[in-house]
């Protein structure tokens, strides 16, 4: 065996081009492979990230009903003031991070001086807790221009695409209507104190956020909330085991219900899991495609060698030890192959997943593709990839290597002779 290794090492280096061309389709076939499978991981992972840090809790809490009509922002459906009193003091005398959050529908109403019209859209008005926000969700970290809520500031924070869309800068006055707690239709004006760019497009285009204590005794909601947010800071989700830590501790309620951010974004996790599935789809095929130039190279590489076959056999070797030499060889071609696809795969994917790819000038600010990305796409280091596609195609190398050699060792030697 050792002999066989030996010599199959030595006709890699013998044939160094049939042999660079081989380990070359196997490396670009593993690299290619690994950064797309990088990529989709990555992605999901940075949609799940941003979904957490700036729309969604890992819970929430609701009114009894409300998940059924969540897509509406229903405004009859809160939690009362007693209640979100209740539950926010048993939360936080566990430490738990938290945010009481009003959510509702309103239309913004903007004067454009230039043109001399006013400038109409609806979005999400969320009403929150200033400083518990910034705890709870980054979107107060993400204000690039002006400054965040504070308590009882009469001012409006809005997502970059909303303001770009409405004309709106700092200090611009923009009127807001919706409908009050008891469902007349309230209208008022406020100022722009700030915009916030973050990685989720949702928020970018579709929210605003006011200090709850200001939008209170405008809409006359008496203390009530349509949600309470809980983050854990984990940004993967909160377990079955959490949630029902969290349900004892505020105690049975049957006007209140907890869902998981699974839960309370379903329509969000089918799209994500859905455009996951089309992009690992995408992956096989281009796997195939890797795997048929794997397949060609090794095929070209023993069906070449006709007459070293024959001379093999004819100093004596069997045929199984024959096929174990062209085994050998594609096995060590993928190894190699396989490792130079690795250190590829890795050279390529640390710049991605530290810097990102800059997305900006090819989807426009507030585009939704179904995850939640906008300004960069980062990969991921999946461990997984980066095993188990250089297994496979050092499989597939051992594999091919041996379908067309056990094939030619039935041949007799006088015919491999004549075929060359």
């Amino acid at each position: 065996m050792l002999t066989l290794c030996f010599m199959a090492l030595k006709n890699i280096k013998r044939y160094r081009i049939r042999s660079a061309v081989t380990i070359s389709a196997i490396a670009l076939s593993v690299a290619v492979s690994i950064l797309v499978d990088a990529l989709i991981a990555g992605i999901s992972e940075q949609s799940t990230r941003n979904l957490l840090d700036f729309e969604s809790g890992d819970l929430t809490i609701h009114a009894k009903g409300y998940s059924d009509k969540a897509d509406e922002l229903p405004t009859d459906l809160t939690i009362d003031r007693e209640t979100k009193e209740r539950i926010s003091d048993a939360l936080a005398d566990e430490g738990i991070r938290h945010v009481p959050r009003y959510l509702t529908g309103a239309e913004f109403i903007h004067y454009d001086e230039e043109s001399g019209l006013d400038v109409y859209t609806t979005a999400i008005l969320v009403a929150t807790d200033a400083e518990a926000d910034g705890t709870t969700f980054r979107t107060a970290s993400s204000v690039t221009d002006g400054s965040w809520l504070k308590e009882n500031d009469d001012g409006i924070v809005v997502g970059s695409a909303l303001a770009d869309r409405l004309g709106l800068a700092l200090g611009s006055i923009v009127t807001i209507s919706c409908k009050s707690g008891h469902g007349f239709q309230e209208t008022w004006d406020i100022v722009v104190k700030g915009i916030a760019t973050t990685g989720n497009p949702t928020v970018n285009s579709k929210m605003a956020f006011i200090s709850y204590d200001v939008l209170d005794p405008i809409l006359v909601l008496d203390g009530a909330v349509t949600e309470i947010a809980i983050a854990t800071g984990t940004n993967s989700g909160m377990d079955d085991g959490t949630k029902k830590d969290v349900e004892r501790l505020i105690g049975q309620d049957d006007e209140v219900e907890i869902l998981s951010w699974q839960e309370s974004n379903e329509d969000v996790v089918a799209i994500m899991n859905s455009k996951k599935g089309t992009s690992y789809i995408m992956l096989f095929f281009l796997f195939l495609i890797a795997s048929a130039g794997i397949t060609n190279t090794m095929l070209m590489a023993v069906m070449e060698r006709g007459k070293e076959n024959a001379m093999l056999r004819a100093m004596g070797f069997s045929r199984k030890a024959v096929c174990r030499l062209f085994v050998l060889e594609g096995t060590v071609s993928g190894v190699i192959g396989s490792a130079v696809g690795i250190a590829i795969a890795a050279l390529v994917n640390y710049p991605i997943s530290h810097y990102g790819i800059d997305l900006s000038s090819l989807i426009p600010e507030g585009v939704e593709i179904g995850y939640r990305i906008s300004l960069a796409m980062y990969s991921a280091w999946n461990a997984g990839s980066f095993v188990g596609i250089p297994l496979i195609a050092i499989l597939l190398s051992a594999l091919f290597a041996y379908i067309p050699s056990r094939k030619a060792g039935k041949e007799e030697i006088a015919e491999l002779l004549r075929r060359g």
